[in-house]
């Protein structure tokens, strides 16, 4: 696979994002929340979610799949909640003032829920959650994405792989994430293995005639299995609810998302809310049983072998410590990908990440 990784620093990333998005029309703001959502996932290790999408994004762009400057609609309202119309516009940006108004209304209400339809691709639904997290409200993000999830005893695809996220503020400690597909794998994984050359472990996923592969290739041709069998069956059922249903979106069998049109727009939906501690117990107070919560797990005997026991989202707060420091790898053909992107918008990314190199 000869193609070398290259090491960026967080603000080479976010430069080099913000420019080529820049260049493909994305207005000054919108290139900026849309770089600052992808470098997130590329910092806490998410690559399938991070500077990886950008080479998706840019031609989507180009077809008229994602609009720039879209026009963002509030379409029904209540006092804590409402329906947002996205304009066809930047997951990201929408979902960043769904997830402001969601937060606006916890402060009112005590709770804000918001539902977005006609949107594209949002990134890692952790960013949204934690954006709640940061107002000491616990935040869920949820999205549907294209069927590509058998449903438990199927061998074709039904449901998308529907990734939910839950952030839980703590004192003491860093939140909790939870972030998770409801699918035994994101598909995106799959592109990352497939273009590394590399095998993924037994049981995640179907190849074209139902039969279990460890082939990332064949997987992709075929369907990946939901998380833990019946459970994430059940939860990407209740996800495609949230986000598809609830939103006057698509759901199954009918989601088109980036996942399986570069032709057709995406009708995905996306769901964020917003639960505002103080509603319930005074946010010190709540901080506090959370930090007993973690000090209680982390404090349970470890099984041989094992140096620690993690919370959910600790493994990827320790990437984003590390990346910070060190810097975010880039693989070999996302950058070519780039290089090619900018040349086509008279851009050279060789130039732009040393302009962007800190002193």
């Amino acid at each position: 696979m000869g193609m070398v990784e290259k090491i960026i620093s967080e603000a080479q990333a976010k430069g080099i994002c913000e420019e080529l998005l820049r260049a493909y029309g994305a207005p000054g703001a919108e290139a900026k929340a849309v770089a600052e959502v992808l470098v997130a996932g590329s910092l806490r290790g998410v690559d399938s979610h991070g500077l990886q999408l950008l080479p998706v994004y840019l031609p989507r762009i180009e077809r008229g799949l994602v609009r720039p400057g879209a026009k963002v609609e509030v379409v029904r309202e209540g006092p804590a909640t409402a329906l947002v119309d996205g304009g066809m516009g930047f997951g990201a940006v929408v979902g960043k003032r769904a997830m402001e108004l969601a937060m606006e209304k916890a402060d009112r209400c005590g709770v804000g829920a918001v539902g977005v339809r006609r949107v594209d691709h949002f990134g890692i639904a952790a960013y949204y959650a934690m954006m709640a997290a940061g107002r000491g409200m616990m935040g869920i993000a949820a999205t549907n994405t294209a069927p590509l999830v058998v449903p438990v005893g199927g061998k074709g695809p039904a449901l998308g792989t529907n990734p939910i996220a839950i952030a839980i503020p703590a004192g003491r400690h860093r939140p909790i994430v939870v972030d998770m597909a409801t699918a035994a794998v994101a598909r995106n994984k799959l592109f990352l293995a497939a273009r590394k050359g590399e095998r993924i472990p037994p049981g995640l996923a179907l190849d074209a005639e139902g039969r279990p592969t460890t082939d990332p290739a064949e997987a992709l041709k075929g369907a990946i299995l939901p998380a833990a069998g019946p459970k994430g069956y059940g939860l990407a059922v209740a996800v495609d609810a949230l986000s598809g249903a609830l939103t006057g979106s698509a759901c199954a069998l009918d989601v088109i998302s980036l996942g399986n049109s570069m032709t057709e727009p995406p009708n995905i939906g996306n769901f964020f809310m917003a639960i505002k501690v103080d509603a319930f117990l005074p946010l010190e107070e709540f901080k506090a049983r959370i930090d007993n919560t973690i000090d209680q797990i982390k404090g349970v005997p470890k099984a041989p072998g094992v140096g620690e026991i993690l919370m959910p989202g600790e493994p990827e707060f320790r990437t984003a410590d590390r990346r910070a420091k060190e810097g975010i790898p880039v693989d070999g053909e996302t950058w070519k990908r780039l290089e090619e992107l900018g040349a086509r918008r008279g851009l050279d990314i060789e130039a732009m990440a040393l302009r962007y190199r800190s002193p």
